[in-house]
């Protein structure tokens, strides 16, 4: 009697208790995104980065007719970076130029924008005396705080300029060139001997 009982409970649970359950068919997956995926971003646009900032060379002086001009103000950049420092040599007090920006009144005077620090007596200007022919530039001095003219400390005359980084033009607080000094200054641009064919006056 007990062995026929044993033999009806083995087969009625023998099944259930030797396999696992069969197992749920899997959900299919919702189509589209889901609700809270947002959707793709444009990229952001690419900004050209500016070259490694070097020291200048006289190879970088060269003809100022095809420089940019600001007022009676000849710009360029080590780094490539014209259009920023036009921006700032056209914008109001407080705005800094890009370290390797470059500016010229004349051929035989430049100034240049060095890394932040590296001369904190003159806001990081760099003063040069050149001397020009056809074909050729040379640097004849250079320096900080110390280099002057024929009137005096270059950035003893650029410091009225400060509130517009030390670059003087008609209203940013430098002394008045005289008018033989601008009409020399744009002569020789005009005449600039390392241009391939200075225009006619």
């Amino acid at each position: 009697m007990k062995r026929t009982i044993f033999v009806a409970l083995l087969l009625l649970c023998g099944p259930a208790l030797a396999e696992d359950p069969p197992a749920a068919p899997p959900a299919a997956p919702p189509a589209g995104p889901p609700p809270s995926a947002a959707p793709p971003s444009a990229a952001p646009p690419s900004v050209a980065p500016a070259a490694p900032l070097r020291a200048l060379e006289a190879a970088d002086l060269g003809c100022l007719q095809g420089w940019a001009q600001v007022g009676r103000t000849r710009i360029g950049s080590l780094t490539g970076q014209v259009d920023a420092a036009v921006a700032v040599a056209q914008g109001g007090p407080g705005l800094r130029y890009p370290p390797g920006t470059v500016v010229q009144l004349m051929p035989t005077e430049a100034m240049v924008k060095l890394a932040p620090g590296a001369s904190p007596a003159t806001d990081d200007w760099e003063f040069l005396k050149i001397k020009v022919k056809r074909g050729e530039t040379r640097i004849v001095e250079r320096g900080g705080a110390e280099l002057r003219n024929l009137a005096g400390s270059c950035a003893g005359c650029h410091v009225g300029a400060k509130a517009y980084d030390h670059v003087c033009m008609a209203d940013h607080g430098c002394k008045p060139l005289p008018d033989f000094i601008i009409k020399a200054a744009l002569a020789a641009v005009a005449d600039d001997p390392r241009c391939a064919a200075p225009p006619a006056r």
